[in-house]
């Protein structure tokens, strides 16, 4: 993939192209590749997060946007392998890139939006991590900055949701197993400015892994679909239902994390 995708951002001459091709070490490029492709899957399994609040009437207390971000990162931390503890750690690192990466000043609206702020997102995915094993988490809760009291309360927040998560699933999820919908994947076809994070999204199989995880167990027929959106976004529709995933959004995990690195040089 690596050789391929490198031609690619040659041949398409796009927005990322001088910085993959000229200025990146092969390293930085893995990296690079590696953190636009995790940050989606987070994305991915935050929405399929609401759709399984909707689809299975999950009872929700607090924001929903919240909730699925837990939704997510308890799906991923369970898996206790290193491959989903990498989309946490680069999922945590995306939420405080954007965070930083925003210089204009808070609105009273950022802070009553249904989305928490991209700091406090963050934080979140750090303290479920460091709660769930402080032994694989915890030096990256600490360059976080989270002292021992606060490690502690992770746990019993991720203690919690753990439970929480376990008691919807047999309860809303488990009783349908074997007996719903199987996802369909679409990926429709890229235009000029989104064909590299189209392929970046499709070879990630990002979609098929999630897919095949919750196999013949969806009370809907539902659709996962990767298309251009013209704006950096991901959605889960009900009405169709479907999640929709904007290979933008990719783009933009690339950008932040190119500025990133070249910025530490």
């Amino acid at each position: 993939m690596k050789r391929f995708v490198l031609s690619l951002l040659i041949l398409l001459g796009a927005a990322f192209a001088p910085a993959f091709a000229q200025d990146l070490t092969d390293d930085q490029y893995d990296e690079a590749v590696e953190f636009a492709q995790n940050n989606t899957r987070f994305v991915l399994y935050h929405e399929f997060g609401h759709l399984v609040i909707s689809q299975f009437g999950l009872p929700i207390l607090g924001k929903e946007e919240d909730a699925a971000d837990n939704i997510a990162s308890v799906i991923l931390l369970s898996e206790r392998d290193e491959e989903f503890d990498n989309i946490l750690f680069d999922a945590a690192d995306g939420w405080y890139l954007s965070d930083i990466s925003n210089t204009e000043d808070f609105e009273e609206a950022d802070f009553y939006d249904s989305h928490s702020l991209d700091i406090q997102r963050s934080y979140q995915i750090v303290c479920l991590m460091a709660g769930q094993s402080i032994e694989t988490f915890g030096e990256f809760a600490a360059e976080y900055g989270l002292d021992e009291d606060r490690i502690d309360l992770c746990a019993v927040d991720y203690e919690q949701l753990e439970q929480s998560w376990a008691v919807m699933t047999e309860s809303f999820i488990d009783p349908s197993r074997g007996e719903g919908y199987t996802a369909k994947i679409v990926y429709d076809e890229p235009n000029d400015e989104t064909e590299l994070s189209a392929t970046l999204v499709k070879n990630s199989g990002m979609m098929e892994e999630l897919q095949q995880r919750f196999a013949d167990t969806l009370p809907e027929e539902t659709v996962f679909r990767a298309t251009s959106c013209d704006e950096a976004n991901a959605y889960y529709d009900p009405e169709v239902p479907e999640i929709v995933m904007c290979y933008e959004l990719t783009d933009l995990f690339l950008d932040l994390v190119i500025e990133d690195i070249l910025a530490e040089e």
